[in-house]
Order: C-alpha cells, then sequence, then structure tokens
C-alpha cells in the first residue's frame, strides 16, 4: 500500500510514524494564564478635542505655501511637456525628418527598429527638455 508521499508501508492499516515526539507531561496553556482576566488594557480610540465654537475639531492643516505652489507648477509644466513631445514626435512628418538620414532607422518591412526607436527616444527626451523651458518662461 502506498500513501499520498508516495511512501510504501508493510500492512495496509499501519499509522505514519510520529514526526515529532508527544510531551505528555507539557503544562496546559489554561494553566499559564492568569484568572484575573488580560493583562493590558484594549487598545484606546482616539476622540477628538471638544470643539469650540467657531472652530471645528477636524480642520485640515494643509496651507498652501508659495515654494510648495512653484513645485506643483514646474511639475504640472513637465508632465505637459513630455506628452506634447511624445505627441508631436509620434506624428509621420517629424519622424520621417528625424530618420531619413539614420542608417538601420527603418527594417526590411518598413518598420522602426531599435536604432530608430533610440533615435526617437533622445529626441523626445531633447524636445521635453525645450518644451519646458518655453512652458516655464511662458508661463511662470
Amino acid at each position: 500500500m502506498e500513501n499520498a508521499t508516495g511512501i510504501a508501508w508493510k500492512t495496509p492499516l499501519a499509522k505514519p510514524p510520529l514526526l515529532h515526539k508527544t510531551m505528555d507531561d507539557a503544562t496546559p496553556l489554561d494553566a499559564l494564564l492568569p484568572s484575573s482576566g488580560p493583562q493590558s488594557q484594549p487598545p484606546m480610540i482616539p476622540m477628538p478635542s471638544i470643539p469650540t465654537p467657531g472652530h471645528s475639531g477636524m480642520a485640515p492643516t494643509f496651507k498652501p505655501s508659495l515654494p510648495a505652489m512653484r513645485f506643483m507648477f514646474v511639475n504640472t509644466t513637465l508632465y505637459i511637456a513630455i506628452f506634447l513631445a511624445g505627441a508631436i514626435i509620434s506624428l509621420s512628418t517629424p519622424r520621417n525628418l528625424l530618420l531619413q538620414y539614420v542608417p538601420n532607422a527603418y527594417t526590411s518591412g518598413g518598420v522602426v527598429s531599435w536604432t530608430g526607436a533610440g533615435i526617437l527616444g533622445v529626441a523626445c527626451v531633447v524636445l521635453t527638455n525645450l518644451l519646458n523651458n518655453f512652458l516655464s518662461g511662458l508661463l511662470g
């Protein structure tokens, strides 16, 4: 007879050997716990302080400062510049103008090769920088 692990036993009703020793003289867990109840207090629920008139207890703490507003503006213009550069490079006319003099820019099937994709990626990064500088100077 063979069990699920593939070990063959001598008799079909034989029990598998124990993999750990039983502890007959072990202390039961109930004897280890104190009979007076739990030793630690339950977690406290945070309670808001008593609101005074004209002041709510849960007022927002965010106050936009000038450096934070400038940081948000710079990130927004960078996002717009990345989007515009990707849209411009994906058009067929700028792509053909960039890749017409680059050798091995297209595969035999007319698809842009890895070399051409690298050239377009570098052009997109340069165009993103130019657009970001233009938008920052125009809007800021």
